[in-house]
């Protein structure tokens, strides 16, 4: 009973966290607004954004994931219960938990965010911007579509019962839509590591007792699916973008007769 204050004060702890976050991710977003010359409406982005793990190459990865995950929760007793049982009582990460428990919080997230937002502002440079919004756009699809599930399917925690909000994990979803941007965007050596913090941050839920099997594969399924489809998606805007910005137009108009001579006037 003593320790169940401490939980509570953490949850309430949340919320300053959760606003100073947003407004960081609010600041990429305003960062890269100038430089999108797209021609979609707002709506038609938000639907094509909010559909992109099944409208883009990162389908089969969706795919896979609710298979995955849907085959865990039909073989709780042969699978998730057993893992479960041994993430308790061999805590196989040990100290290593709180870092996992840090990098699910959007930390990294909003830092590359930032980090991206303010280098493509002093630099000019575009492709930076667009990464900043593309981790916005995968952290705010990520963590909203979690928040629908966890608040529709309420499933309870392994270890507090009380506290409906388990299935999908919010940290994992979170952590690697962070690593699939990451992957998707640099050099192998970064998506490696960025993929090995959001695995200890997955993890580190089981190891807490706060999710289990099939809550984890849920979280990273939606947080891969939306880093991958959003990255594809910004692909192919940034390409539409280039090759507009690239193309010649012209007219040729006629003015006349001069000496003979029929003269035309190209207007580009």
């Amino acid at each position: 009973m003593a320790e169940l204050p401490v939980f509570k004060n953490k949850r309430h702890f949340r919320w300053p966290k959760i606003f100073i976050i947003f407004i960081a991710i609010l600041y990429c977003s305003l960062s890269f607004a100038e430089d999108d010359h797209t021609h979609e409406t707002f709506f038609e982005t938000f639907f094509k954004d909010l559909a992109s793990p099944v409208l883009t190459e990162a389908s089969p990865w969706f795919y896979g994931g609710v298979i995955a995950t849907i085959s865990a929760t039909l073989l709780e007793d042969q699978f998730s219960d057993p893992a479960q049982e041994e993430f308790i009582d061999h805590k196989p990460i040990g100290e290593l938990s709180p870092w996992g428990d840090y990098a699910g919080q959007m930390i990294p997230n909003a830092l590359y965010a930032v980090g991206m937002a303010s280098h493509g502002w002093i630099t000019g440079k575009r492709t930076s911007k667009a990464r900043a919004l593309l981790m916005t756009k995968a952290t705010l699809y990520s963590g909203a579509v979690t928040t629908i599930l966890k608040h529709t399917i309420r499933e309870p925690r392994p270890g507090d019962p009380s506290d409906k909000t388990a299935f999908p994990s919010g940290h994992s979803a979170t952590a690697f839509a962070f690593a699939s941007v990451v992957g998707a965007e640099h050099e192998w050596y970064w998506g490696l590591a960025a993929y090995g913090l959001a695995s200890l941050t997955a993890l580190s839920r089981m190891n807490d007792n706060m999710h289990e099997l099939h809550h984890v594969i849920g979280g990273l399924t939606i947080g891969l699916s939306y880093g991958i489809g959003l990255h594809y998606r910004n692909t192919m805007k940034r390409t539409v973008s280039k090759k507009e910005m690239n193309q010649i137009y012209y007219s040729m108009i006629p003015v006349g007769f001069n000496g003979g001579v029929f003269q035309i006037l190209c207007v580009f």
